[in-house]
């Protein structure tokens, strides 16, 4: 994941991965009643934006 990760900051295809990906875990984490960490797992999501490389 962190790896994953790594690849997304300055890739937008990647972040888009990144995000669905962690979107999934979150429906998981719903579905297995981990609330506390589902709510943390949503702001991640919230505050996640690709970031251009400037050339």
């Amino acid at each position: 994941m962190s790896t994953l990760h790594e690849q997304a900051v300055c890739n937008k295809e990647k972040c888009r991965e990144f995000s669905e990906t962690l979107s999934n875990l979150l429906v998981r984490l719903e579905d297995m009643k981990y609330y506390r960490t589902a709510d943390r797992l949503m702001s991640i999501l919230i505050n996640c934006s690709p970031k251009e490389a400037s050339h």
